[in-house]
């Protein structure tokens, strides 16, 4: 990912799936490491700006909603092995972006990932909140979606959704060495599919097909405090 904070919004996301559309099409033994040009940023969540210029547009914004959860549906259920190597920071659907992955990383002396959601006033979209409750331990899920907890690369190893926290400068070699020695398994799309179905399939079914006239989170007003 090669923008800045790597902000989610359309132009973004339509990058993404353009990726994931190369992947898909891909042959033969393969692995998807996922990460950041940015040594202070992995993915900084949603692009606020661009939140708020929608936010009379009901179209757009549901067509940002669905398009961010298809990408984390199609990374989730991508039929070969995914690392995420976080970089820096990992906040909201930048948490949820590596949550997405089958293997995760991130460095031992920067970056938080945090689900912030409930500290700036909103609420989680069902699907994602399902993702984080898939990849996490009950008190680990609870601590991260209603305290918005901040973890540190050495509290997520311990919680056990991060796999490793190492120095920067081995973050990216742990990325490649862990994709290389699960690359033999890309090249069985069908029965990795199929088992990431098994596993994931109720999470994939939400991020894919959401209804989002039940599992939107509603808008709340700020409380003040």
């Amino acid at each position: 990912m090669l923008a800045g904070e790597n902000q989610l919004n359309p132009a973004f996301l339509d990058s993404f799936h353009r990726c994931l559309d190369m992947v898909e099409g891909s042959t033969g033994p393969a692995a998807l490491v996922t990460t950041s040009s940015s040594p202070k940023f992995f993915c900084n969540g949603a692009d606020v700006k661009f939140l708020e210029s929608v936010k009379a547009d009901q179209s757009a914004s549901d067509g940002f909603d669905r398009s961010m959860m298809r990408m984390l549906g199609r990374i989730l259920s991508l039929p070969l092995p995914t690392v995420a190597c976080v970089t820096g920071h990992a906040f909201g659907a930048g948490f949820m972006l590596a949550l997405a992955h089958d293997f995760r990383a991130a460095r031992l002396d920067r970056g938080y990932l945090c689900a912030n959601e409930v500290l700036i006033g909103m609420g989680v979209h069902i699907p994602p909140l399902r993702l984080f409750e898939c990849k996490m331990s009950k008190p680990a899920f609870q601590e991260t979606v209603l305290s918005g907890r901040r973890w540190d690369g050495k509290a997520g190893v311990q919680a056990g959704f991060l796999h490793a926290a190492v120095p920067e400068a081995e973050l990216l070699p742990w990325a490649l060495e862990t994709a290389k020695k699960q690359v033999k398994l890309g090249a069985a799309r069908d029965l990795n599919g199929w088992m990431k179905q098994q596993v994931f399939g109720r999470e994939i079914d939400l991020l894919l097909h959401p209804d989002l006239g039940i599992h939107l989170a509603p808008a709340f007003p700020r409380a003040r405090v």
